[in-house]
């Protein structure tokens, strides 16, 4: 027979009123980590904005903010499956931050790219009803989201650099290689031209 501790513990886990340990977390499975690390940290590393951006043709836009959001759609699952290894909660609570934050970075991406996307469609189509104005108007907005975006980045780049830092200082020399060659690697595939057009 169970004991009520045990019992009145899992309905109090089941409704939220005591947390749940983390599962433990294979050996195996944690092997993952630095390779993963190593991912996410070479697509956000991608994640940069020409001065230059906003005088190209809409739909060079659109490429970018398309490449933008892929680079971020994979970084932000690479740390969702990062989550998944940590048992420290320290450790999940700066994850999970870190996952906020790149969840907001591709929802902005998104948004650029379906401005970009409407003014190419506005072009080319001309619906009824299309004015000038309607152009411009969503024109405006791309601007003032892409400096906003470009903001958020620049601000959010040196405590992203000081938590990598953190981390690799961290890693067994095994794991420090193991970072290092997940991130040239996925570095010279997430900076190839054909990294957007698979998908």
């Amino acid at each position: 027979m169970k004991s009520p501790e045990n019992f009145f513990r899992k309905v109090g886990q089941s409704l939220g009123l005591i947390s749940t340990p983390p599962a433990a977390v294979d050996h195996l499975v944690k092997r993952n980590l630095s390779p993963s690390m190593g991912r996410r940290d070479a697509a956000i590393d991608q994640v940069c904005i020409p001065e230059d951006l906003f005088a190209r043709p809409a739909g060079a836009r659109c490429a970018e903010y398309r490449r933008w959001g892929l680079l971020l759609e994979s970084a932000r699952s690479d740390t969702t499956a990062i989550l998944r290894m940590l048992a420290s909660p320290d450790t999940r609570r700066r994850e999970g931050r870190m996952e906020s934050a790149l969840t907001m970075f591709q929802e902005m991406a998104t948004a650029l790219f379906c401005m970009a996307d409407s003014q190419v469609r506005l072009t080319e189509y001309r619906p009824e009803g299309y004015s000038d104005d309607m152009g411009e108007n969503i024109s405006r907005c791309e601007s003032m989201l892409l400096n906003e975006f470009r903001e958020i980045l620049t601000v959010s780049r040196p405590a992203l650099n000081r938590y990598r830092e953190y981390t690799i200082k961290s890693f067994s020399p095994e794991n420090l290689q193991r970072y290092r060659k997940a991130y040239e690697e996925n570095s010279f595939i997430f900076k190839s031209p054909g990294f957007a057009e698979g998908f």
